[in-house]
Parts: C-alpha cells; sequence; structure tokens
C-alpha cells in the first residue's frame, strides 16, 4: 500500500485522502470488485472500500462488519483492527486506541521487531491525545504525532504541577 520498506501491518493507512486520491481509489475498487478475487484481495477490497467510504464521509457500520467477517486470519484481523484504529485516531475519535492495542495483540508475532517497535511507539505517542466523538477535521499522522509531542513536551515541563478545574494551578515540591 504505501512504505514497500516496513510491513503492510506497520503502516498508517488512514491520512486524509485528496478529491484524485479517492477517485483513483474508487477506480481501483471498481476494478477489483469486477473480477475474481481470493479470499485474501476480497479482504484487501473491503479494507479500501471502508477507507473510502470513510473519507467520503460515508462510512457505516456494516463497513466495519465486513472488515471482520472478511478476515480470515490473525493478519488480517490484526489489519482490521489497525485500520479501523487509525481511521478514528485520524479524527480524535473515541474507541481509536482501543482498536489499535487490539491491532497490536492479534499482530504480536507476525513481523519483524524493528517493525513491531515502531508500532507499538506510535501508539504510545498516539495514546496521549485526546479523543472525542465531535471533531469533523481530519488529520495525517504527522499531524497527529506532532500535536502528541507538544502536549507530551508541556506535560514533562508541568510535572510536579497539578490543575483543577476550579481553581488555580497548584505546584507541589517534589
Amino acid at each position: 500500500m504505501k512504505d514497500n520498506h516496513i510491513s503492510l501491518l506497520a503502516q498508517w493507512h488512514a491520512n486524509p485522502l485528496t478529491k484524485d486520491e479517492l477517485e483513483q481509489l474508487a477506480q481501483r475498487i471498481k476494478q477489483r470488485l469486477s473480477q475474481h478475487q481470493t479470499s485474501s484481495q476480497y479482504f484487501l477490497t473491503t479494507l479500501q472500500q471502508l477507507i473510502y467510504n470513510w473519507w467520503t464521509e460515508q462510512p457505516q457500520i456494516s463497513d466495519l462488519e465486513r472488515a471482520f467477517v472478511a478476515a480470515r486470519s490473525k493478519r488480517q484481523l490484526a489489519l482490521a483492527n489497525l485500520l479501523i484504529g487509525q481511521l478514528l485516531m485520524s479524527r480524535k475519535m473515541t474507541g481509536a486506541n482501543a482498536y489499535l492495542r487490539k491491532g497490536l495483540h492479534y499482530a504480536d508475532g507476525l513481523f519483524k521487531a524493528s517493525d513491531y517497535f515502531m508500532l507499538y511507539n506510535r501508539h504510545e505517542e498516539l495514546a496521549i491525545l485526546r479523543l472525542n466523538d465531535n471533531e469533523k477535521h481530519a488529520y495525517s499522522l504527522d499531524e497527529l504525532l506532532k500535536e502528541a509531542h507538544v502536549i507530551y513536551q508541556l506535560t514533562k515541563h508541568t510535572a510536579g504541577c497539578s490543575v483543577s478545574n476550579t481553581g488555580p494551578i497548584v505546584y507541589s515540591i517534589p
């Protein structure tokens, strides 16, 4: 799909797509659906449909269900969970971290240690982001990681202080 130097499981598949990229994806899906497909090819086509529907703002619960029904192996279950987690994270939506963790769990032992640790570290960095279901803006992985880094730096520099919703910042001496 994207970077050939790392495994398909370790890649980020949820960067927002331009109109041209969406049109190209729609053509690839249409072409694939017109051909006989193995179960593995059908699974990848199902994930491409999920991505297309997500970025055309037509996601359906049935898209998610179809991704899990089409999964025939631990690797495919891992990829389905990771993709759904990534799509949710791209809009900072609640539930993203749970899917990412589940995908990482299924992916355990399926790829090189370097890919595993890259993925694990990415998920740890993204876990610091505040998630909700009201975000309409879509973020690329780079934008998400930059925001997570800023939050981490702010948190690190304010270690030793606690913030109260009802009062001033309270500093404590460690």
